[in-house]
């Protein structure tokens, strides 16, 4: 906090930040609630989850042009000036195309403007080693990702408002959507002297490494308790953003129950899972100090169990609490898992371990969702829920074996 109010610069980038992820929020479920409208929704709101995922597992290709980006400042305020037209170009589809053009062409350019938020984020971590102390980098980003997530909270409680307020008109949501970026960028311009000056001091001092994407790729392979982690972690977050796409197509066909009400309730349990996902993040060492990551890891594939048995109650009380138990439980056992990795990688190789792992991770996401959506689409998400359920218990089941094995 203390980061955020005498440093100028450190400021500034955080608030765009905010602003930005706040707009975002509101723009997600503003096209996720017109895919729901459309004939066809269950196909629509596939698609829609799909191209929102697939900009992540391209995020390796955003670190790599980072790193060969020169002036890193200037392109992140271009990538916030390209996002603003990008999102003004998407309010005119809504008003002038038809259904089908809307649905496709959205996601076309909401998935290149997802690419360039990862390109964004990655400029992020050399603007804010340049512009903070190190003594001070922990508890900056600590108050910086903990408020970030709070704007995605505030977003997703009131998109659903804001959205009848506008009386589901999207081309106002695209537009405002467009402003929050522009407003961003002509943030960002107002501290471009001093950022780029702080940042031309460690430009040059930057050094060639040695360490190479195959070879630490094996060095993770070989090291087997971090690999069975990684296998874990990538199915349960697998299964946890299945469950959150099973969960929209799931409240979307409660038509008799939900009606037009279906927006509110989305966002009302996406709001509740973000709360869950900070409240994680924050209590982890008073909760789950002395608690293992794979008991951890057991408990939330139980709870992801509980949580998809709710989605039939068709009870958006017990919806809401299981999914805010699932995110809180993966909140608190995300910090541990990034810590073991912190401590048990060499710090020259930290990037390039970090930008594998999360690859890894990211690309279990989409791939599961295929399958499950491809069940869903030619059967029935009824079948899907139940397939990411017997998922989750094999892999718990498997889990507890091996411990008894190992106690043994």
């Amino acid at each position: 906090m203390g980061t955020f109010i005498k440093n100028k610069a450190f400021r500034v980038i955080t608030i765009s930040d905010w602003i930005s992820v706040f707009g975002d929020s509101i723009f997600f479920l503003a096209f996720l609630d017109f895919a729901a409208s459309l004939d066809n929704r269950e196909f629509a709101i596939t698609l829609v989850t799909i191209g929102e995922t697939i900009p992540n597992v391209l995020s390796v290709f955003a670190g790599f042009l980072c790193d060969r980006t020169k002036n890193k400042y200037l392109a992140d305020i271009g990538c916030a000036i390209i996002r603003a037209g990008m999102y003004l170009l998407v309010g005119f589809l809504f008003y002038q195309a038809n259904a089908q053009v809307i649905l496709y062409g959205v996601i076309i350019l909401n998935f290149v403007s997802d690419f360039l938020g990862n390109y964004s984020d990655c400029l992020r971590f050399p603007e804010i080693y340049a512009l903070v102390e190190d003594n001070e980098f922990e508890s900056s980003n600590g108050f910086s990702s903990g408020i970030y997530y709070s704007f995605s909270v505030v977003g997703k409680l009131l998109g659903g408002i804001i959205l009848v307020v506008l009386s589901h008109n999207y081309t106002k949501v695209a537009i405002a959507n467009s402003i929050t970026f522009l407003i961003c960028g002509l943030l960002m311009l107002l501290v471009f002297s001093d950022v780029s000056k702080k940042m031309s001091t460690y430009e040059p001092e930057k050094q060639e490494n040695s360490n190479t994407i195959f070879g630490e790729l094996k060095k993770i392979c070989n090291n087997r308790y971090l690999f069975i982690m990684l296998i874990r972690f990538a199915i349960l977050n697998a299964v946890i953003e299945s469950s959150n796409y099973i969960m929209y197509i799931q409240v979307a066909n409660y038509n008799e129950k939900f009606g037009s009400k279906y927006i509110i309730y989305v966002s009302i349990i996406e709001g509740v899972s973000i709360i869950g996902l900070i409240l994680g993040n924050i209590l982890v060492d008073r909760i789950f100090k002395n608690v293992s990551i794979i008991e951890l890891s057991n408990t939330v594939f139980f709870i992801v169990i509980i949580g998809l048995i709710m989605l039939y109650s068709k009870k958006i009380l017990l919806i809401g609490v299981s999914f805010f138990m699932i995110f809180f439980l993966q909140g608190s056992l995300s910090i541990k898992f990034t810590s073991y990795i912190y401590s048990n990688q060499d710090y020259e190789a930290l990037g390039i371990s970090a930008g594998i792992i999360n690859t890894m991770l990211t690309i279990s996401i989409p791939t599961l969702w295929i399958v499950i959506s491809s069940i869903g689409n030619f059967f029935s998400f009824d079948i899907a829920l139940v397939t990411v359920c017997l998922l989750c218990l094999l892999t718990l089941l498997l889990s507890l074996s091996k411990s008894r094995r190992s106690i043994k």
